[in-house]
């Protein structure tokens, strides 16, 4: 993204269809927040506002419907 750029959004899903409803999922903006924050169940989207220039890694990690971690993905 251009350094300008200070509004952005991300939306997120995972592979296991199974019991959907029942997964879960926590983010987080390297290098902006400072520990992984929990997804609303009803929601696989986030927003960031106001970033600085900088260098950012957005990490998502889900938990499917039996609890079992994912591995965490970074873009």
């Amino acid at each position: 993204m251009n350094y300008d750029n200070r509004m952005f959004s991300i939306t997120f899903s995972s592979s296991s269809y199974v019991d959907e409803k029942k997964n879960k999922y926590q983010y987080m903006l390297e290098g902006f927040d400072k520990d992984w924050i929990d997804a609303r169940s009803n929601s696989r989207s986030v927003q960031y506002t106001n970033l600085y220039p900088d260098t950012y890694i957005f990490k998502i990690r889900a938990f499917n419907n039996n609890g079992y971690l994912s591995d965490v993905a970074s873009y």
